[in-house]
């Protein structure tokens, strides 16, 4: 199993998958567990845990920023496809809209959680790579840069 984040202008991200994401993954569907993930950006590098321990998330709240949630549903999971002999699932566009002064901490990862609850204890289901720099994300940043899916191929 294995996952990555697309940037609205196209940039693929790697990711990886945690042993967190791995037990979720497996009880939704398996023991039909109905969790509803949220998307959320971080900077920074993540603990041998995989969890928000030292990351930096922008403030729920401030200037815009919140988690975006994705429910186990065909709303937050809309696309499925065979992708390379490998069946893919993604969600539609997650968008953030920054306000004012724009996010008050750089982004650098997307990570999926499954609380919209901000704690350092949170794990991290689904990690990306970093981006090539971290961005200031503010009202005039370009949509593309702004927005992202999360695809999960088995």
């Amino acid at each position: 199993m294995r996952g990555q984040f697309i940037r609205g202008d196209g940039l693929v991200i790697p990711n990886n998958i945690s042993q967190a994401g791995a037990a979720m993954i497996l009880a939704a569907a398996f023991r039909n567990d109905v969790p509803t993930f949220y998307a959320g950006l971080v900077t920074g590098m993540p603990d041998a845990t995989m969890t928000l321990g030292d990351m930096v998330e922008p403030t729920v709240g401030t200037n815009g920023y919140g988690r975006i949630a994705i429910p186990r549903n065909s709303t937050g999971w809309p696309t499925q496809a065979l992708v390379g002999g490998l069946r893919m699932i993604s969600t539609d566009w997650l968008t953030w809209t920054p306000t004012g002064a724009g996010f008050n901490q750089p982004i650098q990862r997307v990570a999926l959680f499954g609380t919209n609850v901000v704690d350092s204890g949170n794990d991290i289901y689904a990690l990306s790579a970093p981006l090539p720099a971290p961005v200031d994300l503010e009202a005039a940043t370009p949509l593309g840069e702004r927005q992202f899916k999360y695809q999960i191929f088995l």
